[in-house]
Parts: structure tokens; C-alpha cells; sequence
């Protein structure tokens, strides 16, 4: 017979049973001893962020200056960033490190981008600590700090911030963005990719790109972006998310479909030196700049408009027409994904932050601009006539171009310099636009307190209500660099909060404090080609002094006038160089031999099928020396066809391959001074052949010419000459694939191929190449 259970133990037993569930649902143990075992409570099956944390959309443009947009006064249409500033902020002293990588690691992880180990460009990384391509482990991404904290995250686009020897297959995958917190990544993992035809990523793998005949990398990107969010949304409709948009527009190559270009037909024929003052005008009538901006000066060496000719002046605005259009379509393509996100209810919880550009607008297409910039960006020859017959076609999938340097110096306006300089601000200041319907009430305003891209992650983190961590994964972190801009989103009097901030680019320098900045150009001029190696030494810089407080442009330098105040802004830039990794003080290098290299000292390789997407960094170093490849086939019955191996793409690069016919051909491309295409009129019988072709160079220095040969079977089938080839690089993006072309096609593949123009499997058995 059961007793009744007296009151009180009958409200403690209630009391530990509302207790375990508790714990239950929470997923936490319950505390307590077990058997003289103190039991410690475990981490919960799922995080879960704060209450009302606010899903969080970071877009991030390229090269894009701060006169560019129609937001800030420029030529480029961007009704979506106009609407989304009518709904939010406009911020007008907001800055980047004037250059790609280091913007993105500073953007990502609130730190300076010399501390995290990525001071210079991937492309440019040296063996100094700060300046490696090394994204270090004590300053962990704010990605990651989301995921942890219950936010699904995801990445699309532009990555950028992998050391070139861990971009292959074989990894390590730790610096790739599903090593840096994004649960999922599409894009591509160098600088810059065809927009037509890229060089793709998906987690770890590369994948060709959808096979559709209008096909666009922003449409892509944003329509993976879309479909992202729906799945989230489907599965997981409580977690809020974290995405992260870096789209490669608007760096080179300026590739769009063609109406959008035909858009701007005639709208540039006025040349740079006019429309510099009329983006002017238009900042001053939005209130995107004060009343009293002054319009710096052009630099020397930069050409007016009114001294080209005819023909120059044809050209260059049919490249900034490119431009304008790029620019207007990858602004639509950013509003598909605003619209989603308000079809489906989720923008009025959401944290959208636009950055229009991660530096200033580049100056990397020359004083004429170019066809296959990539070339020319090496001292390659480009001629004006082929630039003529090809005019029509800028933008489209057979070029490869960019603008001149006058027209990045205009959409800089009203500041001086370009791109890379960092001692100025026409490489520093972008615009930025915030939206946050929930929390904004200021619709529309102006922010103008000093801004800085590392002020990004602790802005994301305190609006999602989060600290960032002392220690991650048992190591104590760097705390971040930037300060939260939410103290502004309310009060736009409200005082700066990020006081001084340090800039350095390849020995161009500046430091910002309280108001003041100065500053000290390196020398070599931002439109320079090739590596410069003979620098005057630092010490002979001359350093500059702006109170921005009153002169907004940075137009009258007050360094002889106040020379106490530059030399303590000098001492003080000095001591923020060596708290961050800056120093020693070094101009831009190519192929630090410090570095680690996937092809080593190697004379000799050996690659299976399956062998794609080796970065060009880790390929056979094949340029400015003698080079043998060889191939041994096992050819089908029938249907013996595609690409043994290549290189590059359609820019520059080679392939050897079996066309249609089944008949082996060879493509070499010199960029825009020579394809020589190297074919025979035989296709090959069943069985076993051996292919081969010898590049003969004809020494003498670097980017000489040589003769190409084309074997097959031990006998001389074809043979060519190039009067020169790439003496650095024939791209920064493109890879060595055998049994497919990854990325933009090398070769000359007969039309209506699949993408890749794939080898017949079990065709190839393996590929030899020797450094001569």
C-alpha cells in the first residue's frame, strides 16, 4: 500500500523535475557529484544566439572608388544602392587599406590586416610576419565567432586570403572560408576570375560553372546566394544567418552583357578632367561632401584628356562605358538579393551593410587602358590597331579589359591618387551604406565620424549582442582594432569613436589621428608596370600634413606651416608600424623565395587525370626557360576528343588537345600580341600514341620569344614561333587541369563543346612535364 507523499517532498520532487527538463531542453547536464564525481555541465547540442539577434548581409564591391556610384555622386546608376541609403546611412569617411586582401582580412576579422599576417595582396606576400598571406590564429574571423554563437553562415564570391601554396587540392583547407567559419562557399579563391567563364570553388572543389549560353559570375553568385537563404530559412527558420557577398565586379576583367554597356553609349565622351568636376557638383547637391570641397589637382605623368587623340579618346571612353555598366548591372544584381530578402520578411530583421569598393578605383589598366590588361600590366606589347578592330567587342567573352588610369583617378573625385596609395585617400575613402529597419530610425542620414573596415566585425558583433572571445579553441586572441559603429546609428553628432588609424601599401603610408592625417607617397607611380626594384631609400620620402577636420579632400598640405604636429604624427605612426607588423618598411616584391612553393625546386612532373585546379603559383615554372611536355594516350575507338592539358585561359595560356576529329592540337596564347595555333591534319588511330611539344626559348632575359614544336609518335607534325611570352604569369586566377579546362578556355575547342571540353575518360594515362 502506498503511503501519501507528504506536501514538501512532493513540491521538491515537482521542483527537480522542472529542473531536468530544463536541463534537458537546454542540452546542459546535470550539475551536480555522482558517485563522489563532480559533474561538469557540457556545452549544448545546438548554440543558439541571442534573443532577436539580427540575421547579417555584408556586401563587399572591388575596385570601386568613391566618385563611382550615383549614391555618391557619380556616373554608374545604382538605384539600389540609392534606395537602400534612403532606408539607412550614408557614411562619407569610411575606409579600407587601399588594397584587396588586406581590406577583406581586416574587414573580416576587426583587426589591422598586418597584425592577422596579410599586409600585402596575396599576389605581392614576402616573408616578413606581416605581410606572409598567413592569416594568424589569434585573430579569429568574425565568421567563425557567429557560427559558434548559432548563426548558419556562408560565403559567395571573392576570398582572396589564402597563401598561394595552400590553394590546391591537396590544402591545408584551414584558410579557405569553410576553415575561416562559413559553413558553405561558391566563388573563387584568387584576386580577379572571367566573369564569363571562372575559375569556380565550391567548399574545397572546383566545379565548372552552370552551363546556360547567358551566363554572368554576379547573377551566379547571387542566385546561390538566394537559394542559400531559402534552404535556411526552410530548415532552420529561427537561426538567424550570416552572409557574407564579395562579388569579383568591379575589378578587371570589365565583363558584362553587352546592353548594359550600350547603356552608357556617349555619356563619357567628355573625357575625365569634365566629368571629375561634374561627380563634384553632384556630391555637393546630395550632401555626400561639404560646400567648400576642394577638387585636388591631376598628378603628374597623368595625361589631360584634351591631349589624346581621336582614336585614344574612342577607346577610352568605350572602356569606361564598360566600366559604368559593370558597376550599374552588379548594383541589379545586389538588389535581386534585397528583394528576396523583403519578399520573404526577412530585411526588416536584417543587418545590411554595403561597402562600395574594398580600395579605390585602380589605376592597373594603364595610361591608354587595355584589351588584356594582364599582359600589358607585365610591359607586354599591346598595339592600337588591334585595340581598334576589337572595339565593339570590349566587355564581351574575348576580352580581357580595363580602363586607363585617367578614368580611376575620376571616380577617386574629389581625392588624390588611386588605388594602392595607401598615404591617400582616393585609395582609402568608400562609401558605405547601412540599413537595419528594425533599429534605424534616421532614414536617409549622413554619417561623416571616421570610419575604418576593421570597425565592421565588433559593429556586426555588438549588434548581434555577442563579445567577442578572450580564447578560441584554447588561444588567447588578439583584441580587435576597430571600434563598433553602432554608437552612430542613432546620433549622427555623436563623437568618433576610431581616433587613429595607420595605412601602409607597398611604402606608400599614412597615419590619422584626432582629426589629422599625414601622409608620405613611396614614389612609384600606381600605373607603373612591372615589379619597380631600385627604390630610393624611405628616409627620403617627404611627408605631408591635411587637417581633414576642415579640408575634407585632402587638398592643402600644412606641413611646412605646422612641422611639431608632423613630426609627432610621424613618431605616432611609427609606433602603430611596429604594434602591427608593418615594419620593416619594403615596396612590392614577386616570388619572395622564403615562401613556400608547391612545385618546389622541381624539374620534372608527372600528372594523372583528375589533376585540376592547380594554381598557376604551384604548376611547372614554365616562363623564361626551355620546356618539354609529353603524353601518353590510350585512344578510344570512337569519339577521341578534349583537353590533355592546359593552362590558363582565354587571356593567355596554352592547351593541348584533341579537336573534333579526333586530331591533336596545341594553342599558345601571348595575350593580345600573338595566338599561334599548331594543328595537323591526321587524327589519331585506336590505340596507344604518344604526344609531345617542345617550347625552345630563345633566352636573353625574361618574356623572349621561342619556338613551339608539335609531335606526335617521335615525328614532327607542326611548328610556330612567338616573338615573346609572359615573363611573370599568363593569369592570377587561371589553373593547370589535365583532362579538362577549368575556368576560360586556352584553346581553340570546336563550338557547342561541353564546358571544359573534357577528355574522353581512360583516354589519358598520363601527362610529363620537363623544365629544360
Amino acid at each position: 500500500m502506498r503511503m501519501p507523499m507528504p506536501g514538501s517532498l512532493r513540491a521538491t520532487r515537482c521542483l527537480f523535475a522542472v529542473v531536468a527538463a530544463l536541463f534537458a531542453l537546454t542540452g546542459i547536464a546535470d550539475p551536480g557529484e555522482r558517485d563522489g564525481v563532480v559533474v561538469q555541465p557540457v556545452p549544448p547540442l545546438q548554440a543558439r544566439p541571442p534573443a532577436g539577434a539580427p540575421n547579417v548581409v555584408l556586401v563587399l564591391l572591388d575596385d570601386v572608388g568613391f566618385g563611382a556610384t550615383s549614391t555618391f555622386g557619380g556616373p554608374a546608376d545604382t538605384p539600389v544602392l540609392d534606395a537602400l541609403a534612403r532606408e539607412g546611412l550614408r557614411y562619407n569617411r569610411f575606409h579600407t587599406t587601399a588594397i584587396c586582401s588586406p581590406t577583406r582580412a581586416a574587414l573580416l576579422s576587426g583587426r589591422n590586416a598586418h597584425a592577422v599576417g596579410i599586409g600585402a595582396v596575396m599576389n605581392t606576400a614576402d616573408s616578413r610576419p606581416g605581410y606572409r598571406g598567413v592569416h594568424v590564429r589569434d585573430a579569429a574571423p568574425v565568421a567563425e565567432i557567429l557560427r559558434r554563437a548559432g548563426y548558419s553562415t556562408a560565403a559567395f564570391g571573392k576570398w582572396h586570403q589564402t597563401p598561394d601554396w595552400e590553394t590546391s587540392r591537396s590544402g591545408p583547407f584551414d584558410r579557405w572560408p569553410t576553415g575561416q567559419g562559413f559553413e558553405k562557399f561558391y566563388g573563387f579563391i584568387g584576386g580577379e576570375t572571367d566573369q564569363f567563364a571562372p575559375t569556380l570553388v565550391e567548399g574545397t572543389t572546383p566545379v565548372l560553372r552552370p552551363a546556360r549560353p547567358d551566363y554572368h559570375l554576379t547573377q551566379d553568385l547571387v542566385d546561390q546566394a538566394i537559394q542559400w537563404v531559402h534552404a535556411q530559412r526552410v530548415m532552420t527558420p529561427d537561426k538567424p544567418f550570416f552572409l557574407y557577398l564579395a562579388p569579383g565586379a568591379t575589378h578587371a576583367p570589365l565583363q558584362v552583357p553587352q546592353r548594359w554597356i550600350d547603356a552608357y553609349r556617349g555619356r563619357f565622351d567628355a573625357g575625365w578632367d569634365v566629368m571629375r568636376e561634374r561627380i563634384v557638383e553632384r556630391q555637393k547637391a546630395l550632401g555626400v561632401v561639404p560646400s567648400a570641397t576642394v577638387l585636388t589637382p591631376r598628378p603628374q605623368g597623368l595625361p589631360a584628356w584634351d591631349s589624346l587623340d581621336d582614336g585614344q579618346k574612342k577607346l577610352a571612353a568605350r572602356l569606361m562605358e564598360t566600366y559604368a555598366g559593370f558597376l550599374a548591372h552588379t548594383d541589379h544584381e545586389v538588389g535581386r538579393l534585397v528583394q528576396s530578402l523583403k519578399d520573404s520578411g526577412e530585411f526588416e530583421h536584417t543587418l545590411f551593410i554595403y561597402i562600395v569598393g574594398d580600395n579605390g578605383a585602380s589605376p592597373e589598366g594603364g595610361l591608354a587602358g587595355s584589351l588584356n590588361y594582364m599582359g600589358a600590366l607585365q610591359g607586354l606589347p599591346e598595339t592600337p590597331a588591334a585595340s581598334a578592330d576589337r572595339l565593339e567587342r570590349i566587355g564581351g567573352p574575348d576580352t580581357y579589359p580595363h580602363y586607363p588610369v585617367g578614368w580611376a583617378w575620376a571616380m577617386n573625385a574629389p581625392f588624390q591618387w588611386t588605388k594602392t596609395v595607401a598615404s591617400h585617400l582616393g585609395a582609402t575613402r568608400n562609401p558605405l551604406v547601412v540599413t537595419w529597419p528594425d533599429h534605424i530610425r534616421d532614414k536617409g542620414g549622413l554619417r561623416s565620424q571616421f570610419g575604418h573596415v576593421n570597425d565592421i566585425a565588433p559593429t556586426i558583433l555588438e549588434a548581434v549582442g555577442i563579445d567577442a572571445p578572450r580564447t578560441l579553441d584554447g588561444i588567447r586572441q588578439k583584441p580587435m582594432d576597430g571600434s563598433s559603429l553602432v554608437y552612430s546609428f542613432g546620433d549622427a553628432t555623436a563623437p568618433e569613436r576610431h581616433t587613429t588609424q595607420y595605412f601602409e601599401v607597398f611604402g606608400h603610408r599614412a597615419i590619422y589621428h584626432d582629426g589629422w592625417m599625414a601622409s608620405a607617397f613611396h614614389g612609384r607611380l600606381p600605373w607603373a608596370r612591372g615589379v619597380v626594384v631600385d627604390e630610393k631609400p624611405f628616409e627620403e620620402d617627404r611627408w605631408e600634413l591635411y587637417d581633414l577636420r576642415n579640408d575634407f579632400s585632402q587638398a592643402r598640405d600644412l606641413a611646412a606651416r605646422e612641422p611639431r604636429r608632423l613630426e609627432r604624427m610621424k613618431a605616432l605612426f611609427m609606433r602603430e608600424a611596429a604594434a602591427n607588423q608593418v615594419l620593416p618598411l619594403q615596396g612590392p616584391t614577386m616570388g619572395d623565395p622564403a615562401l613556400p612553393s608547391l612545385s618546389g625546386g622541381r624539374s620534372r612532373f608527372t600528372y594523372y587525370p583528375g589533376a585540376v585546379g592547380i594554381p598557376e603559383s604551384g604548376a611547372p615554372k614554365i616562363l623564361n626557360k626551355s620546356w618539354t611536355l609529353q603524353a601518353t594516350l590510350e585512344v578510344p575507338a570512337s569519339a577521341a576528343q578534349g583537353v590533355i592539358a592546359t593552362i590558363g585561359g582565354t587571356a593567355a595560356g596554352w592547351s593541348l588537345y584533341l579537336d573534333g576529329q579526333g586530331r591533336p592540337a596545341f594553342t599558345y596564347r601571348v595575350f593580345d600580341l600573338m595566338t599561334v595555333d599548331l594543328n595537323t591534319d591526321d587524327p589519331l588511330t585506336p590505340g596507344r600514341h604518344a604526344l609531345q611539344v617542345d617550347f625552345d626559348y630563345d633566352g636573353g632575359g625574361h618574356a623572349k620569344g621561342g619556338r613551339l614544336q608539335l609531335q606526335v609518335d617521335g615525328v614532327v607534325v607542326a611548328e610556330g614561333r612567338v616573338p615573346a611570352s609572359p615573363p611573370a604569369f599568363f593569369s592570377i586566377h587561371e589553373t593547370f587541369d589535365v583532362g579538362i579546362d577549368t575556368g576560360s578556355a586556352a584553346g581553340n575547342y570546336p563550338p557547342g563543346v561541353a564546358i571544359g571540353y573534357p577528355a574522353v575518360d581512360g583516354m589519358i594515362e598520363h601527362v610529363n612535364i620537363e623544365l629544360r
